[in-house]
């Protein structure tokens, strides 16, 4: 069992940055299943969640900090067979049930030498084992995955499941060792993909400091004036981007974006659409 004692103090904040993508949507479950719900998660829907009163589920981020693998109708003994044969121990892994009966999430923190992977990557990494083990892998850009620590998820540890707080919920994840998907069994050929750091995209783009402020007011009240979609969409992308948001689920956003919040500004936009569609994706791809 995990001891609770050592448990240093988490805030709702770590919690947040740890587990969820609160931006743009989040979903909610009830007894029909998952209603996604469009505008940011809250602290408050978090407080709800972990004090078992509804259970929140979230869009997977650009940089996930932990992976899931969600393993349904099985035995706990096939259940720790499964991690096993993924290399997976105590040490770099926790297991928690799940809501329904004989189903349960493996916890654990994806990397690949050292560094953290973006959603694309760890996807096609974990791909030939959710094949081969007929497993779920989460997060996913778009399904939603529930968060850990609500209504009926505990540690699961020998065999015997434990109730965690939070607090020690979050210890207990900040102490679990990495995982390095080379060590995978079932790794198929993966190239490595460049992830540009934030010096690279400043010399690319000259963002300044201000740009995901401007960003998100370009979002809320649209283009401001003629001759302006390009810095506009820069920023717009910028911001989606600062929120940890995978690319497809930018370029979506952004399209959207533009389509509605033109406020005819835009002459590129009214005549040639698809051909401002198609920059979107080029600037994604670039800030990305």
């Amino acid at each position: 069992m995990f001891a609770s004692s050592s448990a240093q103090s988490y805030t709702l904040s770590d919690y947040q940055y740890g587990f969820t993508q609160p931006y743009p949507a989040y979903g909610i479950k009830n007894e029909h299943g998952w209603r996604t719900v469009h505008q940011p998660l809250t602290k408050s829907a978090i407080q709800a969640h972990l004090n078992h009163q509804i259970s929140i589920g979230t869009f997977g981020r650009w940089y996930p900090r932990y992976g899931i693998i969600d393993v349904d109708d099985v035995e706990i003994a096939k259940l720790y067979e499964i991690r096993s044969q993924l290399g997976m121990h105590d040490g770099n892994s926790a297991i928690f049930t799940s809501e329904s009966r004989h189903s349960y999430h493996i916890y654990f923190k994806p990397v690949r030498k050292g560094k953290m992977l973006n959603l694309n990557l760890y996807l096609k990494c974990m791909a030939s084992a959710r094949e081969s083990l007929k497993i779920e892998i989460y997060p996913q850009a778009n399904h939603l995955i529930r968060l850990p620590f609500g209504k009926g998820q505990y540690h699961l540890d020998n065999g015997i499941v434990w109730p965690l707080s939070y607090q020690e919920g979050m210890e207990l994840f900040h102490t679990m060792g990495e995982y390095d998907v080379d060590h995978l069994p079932y790794l198929p050929m993966v190239a490595e993909e460049f992830s540009p750091s934030h010096n690279v995209l400043e010399a690319d783009f000259g963002i300044q400091k201000g740009w995901k402020r401007e960003g998100l007011a370009l979002i809320n009240e649209g283009l401001q004036s003629d001759g302006t979609r390009l810095e506009s969409l820069k920023r717009v992308i910028y911001f989606y981007w600062s929120q940890n948001l995978p690319m497809e689920a930018t370029v979506r956003l952004t399209q959207q974006w533009m389509e509605t919040k033109h406020n005819q500004h835009s002459k590129d936009y009214r005549q040639h659409p698809q051909r401002v569609s198609k920059q979107i994706s080029d600037l994604t791809q670039w800030i990305y």
